[in-house]
């Protein structure tokens, strides 16, 4: 019982170092007849420690996703992902074609190591209400 416990508090402690704080995704219209419509996704994620991105994928969707971070604090924004990510705030954008998907209830995964402990994250995606047209 006792071991069981401290399992608990060091399961729920190390899960706090990590916060995923919005979940979206948002249509994109096109604005001109050679662009094409699409689902933009935004993840807000925030860190207490340094950590590495180890997979992030919908879940029952085996599309590999290629997706690229912005740092919050800096502004800066890459394809290439940190190794490891130095702690603070975060977005990660990925955008998908398949515009039927706005209305769909779907979750993202996010696998992440943090002292060297892989931790799972589920999260509901939300959809914005609004659509944006682009030029």
């Amino acid at each position: 019982m006792k071991y069981t416990i401290v399992l608990i508090l060091f399961v729920l402690v190390g899960c706090k170092s990590i916060h995923i704080s919005e979940v979206n995704k948002t249509l994109i219209k096109k604005g001109n007849p050679m662009g094409s419509d699409y689902i933009e996704y935004n993840i807000s994620v925030s860190s207490e420690k340094d950590f590495y991105i180890e997979d992030l994928f919908i879940e029952d969707d085996d599309r590999k996703l290629n997706y690229y971070y912005k740092d919050l604090k800096t502004g800066l924004s890459s394809y290439q992902m940190l190794s490891p990510f130095i702690k603070g705030n975060y977005s990660f954008h990925f955008k998908l074609e398949d515009i039927t998907r706005i209305s769909k209830k779907e979750s993202l995964v996010i696998k992440m190591k943090v002292d060297n402990k892989i931790i799972t994250k589920k999260e509901f995606i939300t959809k914005r209400n609004k659509s944006i047209l682009t030029k």
